[in-house]
Formats: C-alpha cells, sequence, structure tokens
C-alpha cells in the first residue's frame, strides 16, 4: 500500500530528526535554532503537489517564515561579508529564475517551480545568516555539531540496509504513484523520499564532519568514524556518481596535514575507503549490491540516458543554443526549449526556464542570467569562503565548513550546492547551517567549551 511507504519514511525520519535536535541543542545552539536544523534534517516529504513526484513538500517548507525572522532579527550581528553573500546568491540563483520565468516563459509550471525555489533559497540564505551571528557568551561545542551529521549519515545507511534486505520500504520518490518499490538496482537503495544526489550529498557532510576531526574522546570519535563509513556506504550504495569524485578529493587533500594523534587510524580509514571503492567497482559485486549509474560511471559512463553521458548531451545542447544566440550571456533566456539528442536515445526537449533543467548550478545560473548573474553568484560563494577563512581562529567546525564548501563546489557541477530547486531542500538547508557556524566566533582557548554549554540556558 501506498501509505506505508509514506509512513515507514516518516517514523525513521522521525527518528533521525529528533536525533539531530538533541545533538544540536547540546551542541549550544538556542531552542529556535536547533528546531530549524531538526526540520531542515527531516528528509521524508509531506506530501506531493503541482505535477508528479518532483515537487515534494518538506516540512522545512513550512518554517521558511520563522527562518526569515530568525535571519532578520540577527542581521545586525552577522559579518557584512557574509550577509552580502546571502544577498548574492539569493538574487542570482533565486530571484533572477523567477523573474524570467514570470517575464519570459509565462508557463505556470515554470513559474511554480521557480518560485520554490527562491522560497526556498530565502530560507536557507537567512539561516546561514542567523547562525553566523553569535550572541555575547553563546559559543558552540564544535564536536557535538560535527556529530550531527554523523548521526544522519549512520540512519540512512540504517534505512537502506532495512529496505533491502527487511523489506521496510520507504523510497517515496520512485515508488510514487504506485506503493511497491521497483525491485531494479536502480531505485532498491534510495530512501525516505530523498533524490539520490540528495542521499550522496548528505553521505559527504558525514565525511567532511571525520575528516576535520581532531584529538577528541575516544567514543566521539569512533561515532564520528562510523559517520564516516556510513556515509562513504550511501554514497557507494546509491550510486552518487559526484558525490564519490568529491569524497576522494576531499579525502586525499587531507593526507598530508594528518600528523596528530589519530594520524595512524585516519590513514587507516583512507586506506579501507580506497580497497571499498575498488571492490565495489569491480565485476559481478557491483551488479548485486551497487547502484547501475555508478557501475555505469565506472565503465566508461555507460551508454543509456540515466548515465553521465545524459548530462554531458545536456550541457553540448546548451553550450551549441549560446553559440547560436550569445545574446544569452546578455541575460536573455532561450526561446523555446532545449533540445537533446545522442546517446543512442530518442530526442528530447526540456524547458530552459526552470534551474531544475540544467543539473550544474553554474550553467543554471548563466542560462537564466548571463554572465553578470553568474558573476554575482561566484561573488557570493568567494565571500563565503573568504568569511571562513578569516574568522577568529582555526577551529574544527571551520574546517568542517571549508570541506563542505569544496565538496560542495564540485558538487555544483552535476548536482546541486545551493540552489535548493525542487529536491535539495534538506541538502541546501544544512549546508548552509554549516557554513554560517564555520564562520561564527569559535570559544576562547581557555575556555572549556562543553562546560559553558552545559551551564548554557
Amino acid at each position: 500500500m501506498p501509505e506505508t511507504v509514506w509512513i515507514n519514511a516518516w517514523i525513521i525520519s522521525s527518528v533521525l530528526s529528533a536525533g539531530v535536535l538533541v545533538l544540536v541543542r547540546r551542541s549550544g545552539l538556542t531552542w529556535g535554532e536547533s528546531l530549524l536544523l531538526a526540520l531542515a534534517s527531516f528528509p521524508a516529504p509531506l506530501m506531493y503537489v503541482l505535477r508528479g513526484r518532483n515537487s515534494l513538500v518538506y516540512p522545512i517548507d513550512f518554517a521558511i517564515p520563522f527562518a526569515i525572522h530568525l535571519g532578520l532579527s540577527a542581521g545586525h550581528r552577522a559579518a557584512a561579508r557574509l550577509k552580502a553573500a546571502a544577498f548574492l546568491i539569493f538574487v542570482s540563483a533565486g530571484v533572477v529564475p523567477l523573474l524570467i520565468a514570470i517575464t519570459i516563459s509565462g508557463d505556470r509550471m515554470d513559474i511554480l517551480f521557480a518560485a520554490m525555489n527562491t522560497y526556498r533559497l530565502a530560507g536557507a540564505m537567512a539561516l546561514l545568516v542567523r547562525l553566523s551571528a553569535a550572541r555575547g557568551g553563546r559559543y558552540i561545542d564544535s564536536s557535538r555539531w560535527r556529530l550531527t551529521f554523523s548521526w544522519i549519515a549512520i540512519v540512512l545507511l540504517a534505512a537502506i540496509l532495512l529496505q533491502k534486505f527487511a523489506g521496510v520500504n520507504t523510497n517515496v520518490f520512485y515508488s510514487f504513484p504506485g506503493g511497491d518499490l521497483p525491485n531494479t538496482p536502480n531505485t532498491q537503495m534510495i530512501v525516505l523520499g530523498l533524490f539520490r544526489a540528495s542521499v550522496g550529498i548528505l553521505g559527504l557532510f558525514a565525511m567532511c564532519a571525520f575528516l576535520a576531526s581532531e584529538a577528541e574522546w575516544v567514543g566521539r570519535w569512533f561515532f564520528s568514524l562510523a559517520g564516516a563509513f556510513s556515509g562513504f556506504a550511501v554514497i557507494v550504495l546509491t550510486g552518487s556518481k559526484t558525490s564519490l569524485v568529491a569524497a576522494l578529493v576531499l579525502i586525499a587533500s587531507r593526507i598530508p596535514i594528518w600528523r596528530r594523534f589519530w594520524s595512524v587510524a585516519n590513514a587507516a580509514f583512507i586506506i579501507l575507503l580506497l580497497v571499498s571503492v575498488l571492490l565495489l567497482t569491480g565485476p559481478g559485486i557491483t551488479k548485486e549490491y551497487v547502484n547501475a549509474g555508478l557501475a555505469k560511471f565506472s565503465s566508461s559512463f555507460g551508454s543509456e540516458r540515466e548515465s553521465f553521458a545524459w548530462r554531458v548531451d545536456l550541457w553540448q545542447a546548451c553550450m551549441d543554443d549560446v553559440g547560436a544566440n550569445p545574446i544569452v550571456a546578455l541575460g536573455f533566456p532561450l526561446q523555446g526549449t532545449i533540445k537533446i539528442s545522442g546517446t543512442g536515445a530518442e530526442e528530447v526537449e526540456m524547458s530552459p526556464y526552470s534551474p531544475a533543467t540544467y543539473h550544474n548550478e553554474y550553467l543554471s545560473v548563466f542560462m537564466l542570467g548571463g554572465l553578470l548573474t553568474l558573476l554575482a553568484y561566484l561573488t557570493g560563494l568567494m565571500l563565503i569562503g573568504y568569511s571562513l577563512l578569516r574568522s577568529d581562529s582555526v577551529s574544527a567546525k571551520r574546517t568542517f565548513a571549508l570541506l563542505v564548501l569544496a565538496g560542495g563546489l564540485m558538487e555544483a557541477t552535476a548536482v546541486a550546492h545551493l540552489q535548493p530547486s525542487l529536491l535539495f531542500a534538506c541538502p541546501v538547508f544544512l549546508c548552509a547551517a554549516i557554513y554560517g557556524l564555520g564562520a561564527r566566533p569559535s570559544a576562547p582557548p581557555n575556555m572549556d567549551c562543553q562546560l559553558a554549554v552545559l551551564r548554557r540556558r
């Protein structure tokens, strides 16, 4: 029954969200901030609207006005750089696509999809501003904050295993409109109504949280390690190709600077991950356990539209259209449709007015707003990076945010980073929260941060 799929997804999502609420509250956030993050981390949608499975409504959608209120109320305490970054990203990746949909497309669905993207982006940027603005004497327990993402990855892996081996179907996304999970390698590992790439991004967050770890309590370190393994397993099992590439690049980037107490364990972690990649992309094992998309990725991108080659066809079609209509670079979007052909499949026509069309955040901003809009978007990203680098001290939460930013820049080339569109509300809100807290002032070196958290009201 379809209702069973939704109920299963809501139950497991409630467990995940409750754990997030406890961890972020105990890390030092206010109740309002903690509730927002708990809602943002609730992965299962509440309902479908508009048309088909792409139009999902999440719990965080109902809390966005509250997020905007919190962001505006804390705006005077936030750094000017981060406020400018939030504004530039909101305008370039949210407002401009909506204006284009209203003034040029005029299609009802294009307008509604663009409005959903703008609405969610407003909430995410407000959350970024809010969490970056620390009140006097209120500091963050960086260790507990990062463990939040370990918890998310562990629950996601548990949901995947329950669905695969115990028949607990939570795949709301691919079970629509029926109730039975399609018995194919392409869908059987996708859980909780999340899109494949969304699951991969959340897994990458858990890996970044571990890569940023410092010498900590043994129990917390092992929990973070379990989260990192769960995050990697989630990436591989769901076939999130871009997240896998980003994870391997980030692991490689951290090898030269791991010279502390946990260096041996961290090195062992890297070796196990690399060995796992070789095993999971080998013949035989791939067919049974690993998503078909990842198998195609490991064999020259495959030859079907579900593979990475489909996106290459899309991007090539966009570049061909720009070459034929250079006025696009000045901010005048394409007229008509984008026609995609190649890889031996039939020709497909797509609307050029929806941010969800392009599967590339940079290309989406460029195609809908031109070079100046893309420049504004990139400037916003640079301001976030600069704010993190210029934060008051070197801390694990800042390193965590910088790793997530590096991963996000790679994710944006094929899926999403800070443009929530239709399917990425959960990872975009959590990403904005990571950047906000990463730029937030850290506790003075002589302060016992955990005691400060326990004594805080």
